[in-house]
């Protein structure tokens, strides 16, 4: 084969910029343009170059009287383009010309990325960083990313929490394909609700998020982007099974419609099932879940050469979890009368959107998604009773263009948010319907390639709490060629729901009090950032250095300083969050990479009994990663460790002496692994969790009186269960 990039698309801008900016695409089997990410752009016979982002957008400033462009793409020849001074956009398209000849290129792709020219911090994973985790939802697809924590909930119910500069996932924005997710009722078992193998991508952007996603977002950003249809294998099957009983099956197959292959479809099949609760630690309950889940996912997709495109998708999940004490064991000891866990959900999301771009003017286009949600949760924790219903409505109606020219971007619009909630705990019902429309504007400037601004500002008017403005600033600055300095500041507001916002705190004996009114979450959000680019041994290296601080005006309190107590009220007096971030990556030889990390974390809050470090939110914590395939591309060898370290325990002084733990947690160290090896057509791969079999002793307090108010398994800093081997199977038939 060859290959070469031909220009379809010059638009000249009689404007005053000096930057050339555009898109590198490839025109794929079904006639779509997709984006080229990472494509090296530079001037003929000068070191100003750039590449191109995430999304296949690129913006390189003119020099000199330079006139022709070179434009590379692994796996296709360069190509030299000539470029009028006077042009200021182009598209860039890749085509693929039939000859006898046959080229072969390989490359390494790295399995996290972090963008060199997007405004925020933004950090990418794709399915090399996704299959180091071998399955199994979003919830497990941290293990080796230093930027997001992952924990447990409760020593009981078996549910992930994640955490993001230093504060709880309740303040980041969980979104899919940049649509609601994670917010409401599946704030608490959501993470588990998202299949790995259904998801293409994960953004990462920390600090204050953009403001055409919402007011809520304060710490940053987590965007799912599930297999497109147009871009998928024809079929994808991924099985997995673990020595805790565990057994995953996911199933995808895409098609196109038609004879002109501009509309497509796809359904995603996924089911996992743990059938029976494990006891390892001997304590009577279950370290491992009992679990039953079913999701389904249909999408179709069209688009046209004038610019047109839409998507609908129906997304459907039903899950049953039982935990608690195992009934009978094997010593001959039967409990009468044991403490169980139950919960119930199902979940029902439709998605549309419909996009439109101006083929002769590509800078303007117009989107709108609408996204309904319907969720029901039944639980059981012991004695207490909670049962939960949502309906949503999300729409959003976004118009992008120039001012003057594309160093000037606009994106304007408008929102609406419906929001109805029916919750109880036993005897206690809580109502809560919000209705939210809402204007945005973000303006965008480009000078060179050397500084970028984006500042967005919304309003929104909410039916109980009034007018509620949401303004939010990125700066990017490239001082040379190998250093990016970013920036970033915004506020960011969010109405709590108690008891889908802290379920693990809900499996203890402690009295619930609420203090009302209780109201909206709000706070300021800072950060500053350095990319470097280093040159180490002949090898290149990135390092990267941010420190975000967290100001909350207003925080909803989760006190448990009292051991018989969980008292929720607002905030009164301080609570912020600061981390410290360096990052360092490096291929050392061929096929190798290694990455390290170290984040220092301080959150504090006021509390009525004093002003205290946030429970549970470790001081230190750091990571190593190792990653190596060998020249024959069949074997994958990946090992990440995890430090963890001390965090601050609540005071249990009140309890009686049996019932007591220490103040401070211990550091620990946890080490994952995994093998893969890649036959023409499938994978198959073997791993483990935890084989340093490190686990917290005892994490249930008062564990043989689970119905006396000193019963608590929310004191969990530690992993609940020890080593976990597990095997699977990955399949592709591609179109």
């Amino acid at each position: 084969m060859k290959y070469q990039f031909v220009i379809i698309l010059l638009f000249p801008l009689m404007a005053l910029g000096q930057n050339l900016t555009g898109n590198v695409l490839g025109l794929n089997q079904s006639g779509k343009y997709d984006p080229l990410p990472g494509a090296s752009l530079h001037w003929l016979n000068t070191e100003t170059g750039t590449v191109s982002d995430t999304s296949g957008k690129f913006s390189i400033p003119y020099v000199g009287n330079s006139s022709q462009i070179v434009v590379s793409y692994v796996g296709y020849a360069d190509d030299t383009l000539t470029v009028r001074q006077d042009v200021r956009f182009m598209n860039i398209v890749k085509r693929t010309l039939m000859s006898t000849d046959s080229v072969v290129i390989k490359a390494k792709i790295s399995g996290s990325s972090v963008s060199s020219i997007n405004p925020q911090f933004q950090e990418s994973l794709n399915q090399r960083e996704l299959y180091k985790a071998a399955c199994c939802n979003l919830g497990e697809s941290f293990q080796s990313n230093a930027t997001v924590d992952v924990s447990y909930q409760d020593a009981a119910s078996g549910a992930k929490q994640i955490r993001l500069l230093g504060l709880s996932g309740i303040y980041s924005q969980i979104i899919t394909e940049n649509t609601p997710a994670m917010r409401g009722l599946a704030t608490a078992y959501g993470l588990g609700y998202i299949p790995g193998p259904w998801m293409e991508r994960i953004d990462i952007a920390k600090g204050a998020s953009s403001v055409l996603n919402g007011y809520e977002g304060l710490t940053g950003q987590i965007n799912v982007e599930y297999k497109k249809p147009e871009k998928s294998p024809r079929l994808y099957l991924n099985l997995y099974g673990n020595q805790m009983s565990r057994t995953e099956g996911s199933l995808l197959y895409a098609t196109p419609v038609g004879k002109k292959k501009n509309f497509h479809t796809m359904t995603m099949l996924h089911g996992n099932i743990i059938p029976m609760m494990m006891d390892r630690n001997k304590d009577y309950f279950a370290d491992e879940h009992l679990q039953k889940q079913m999701a389904v996912h249909h999408r179709w997709t069209y688009f046209d050469d004038k610019g047109l495109e839409f998507q609908l998708s129906v997304k459907h999940l039903e899950e049953k979890r039982e935990a608690g004490q195992v009934m009978a064991h094997g010593d001959g000891f039967h409990i009468d009368n044991p403490y169980l866990i139950g919960i119930r959900t199902k979940r029902t999301e439709i998605m549309y959107k419909n996009g439109w771009v101006n083929i002769k003017k590509p800078y303007q286009s117009l989107g709108l998604s609408v996204m309904g949600v319907l969720h029901n949760q039944k639980s059981s924790l012991g004695n207490n009773l909670y049962k939960g219903k949502e309906e949503n409505i999300a729409a959003k109606l976004v118009y992008q263009t120039i001012i003057d020219n594309t160093n000037h971007t606009l994106r304007t619009g408008v929102s609406y948010v419906f929001d109805n909630f029916d919750e109880s705990y036993n005897q206690n019902q809580f109502l809560l319907k919000e209705s939210i429309p809402g204007v945005f504007g973000e303006y965008s400037f480009k000078h060179l390639e050397k500084f970028d601004l984006v500042a967005g500002v919304r309003a929104d008017y909410h039916n109980l709490f009034k007018m509620i403005v949401t303004p939010r600033l990125h700066l990017r600055y490239q001082p040379f060629e190998k250093t990016i300095l970013r920036a970033s500041a915004g506020r960011g507001t969010r109405v709590a729901h108690i008891f889908a916002d802290n379920p693990g705190l809900l499996v203890s004996g402690r009295t619930i009090q609420i203090d009302s009114p209780l109201m909206p979450e709000n706070g300021w959000n800072y950060g500053v950032s350095a990319q470097q680019y280093l040159e180490i041994l002949g090898k290149e290296a990135r390092v990267l250095v941010d420190f975000y601080r967290t100001d909350f005006s207003n925080q909803i309190i989760a006190d448990r300083e009292d051991a018989t107590l969980l008292r929720f009220y607002n905030l009164n007096g301080k609570s912020f969050s600061q981390i410290f971030q360096i990052e360092g990556m490096i291929e050392p030889v061929e096929g190798m990479e290694i990455k390290a990390a170290y984040k220092w974390n301080q959150v504090m809050a006021q509390y009525e009994s004093g002003f205290k470090a946030v429970p549970f939110t470790p001081r230190d914590r750091g990571l190593l990663a190792f990653t190596y395939k060998t020249p024959s591309e069949k074997w994958t060898f990946d090992l990440t460790g995890n430090y963890t370290g001390k965090s601050r325990i609540p005071s249990l002084e009140k309890n009686p002496a049996a019932t007591e733990r220490a103040e401070v947690s211990p550091a620990f160290f946890m080490l994952f692994g995994q093998v893969t090896y890649s036959f023409p057509l499938f994978d198959i791969y073997l791993g483990g969790e935890n084989l340093t079999n490190y686990t917290q002793k005892s994490p249930i307090i008062n564990v043989g009186n689970p119905f006396e108010n000193t019963f608590d398994a929310t004191m969990v800093w530690g992993p609940v269960y020890g080593i976990m081997g597990y095997a699977g199977l990955r399949w592709t038939i591609k179109k």
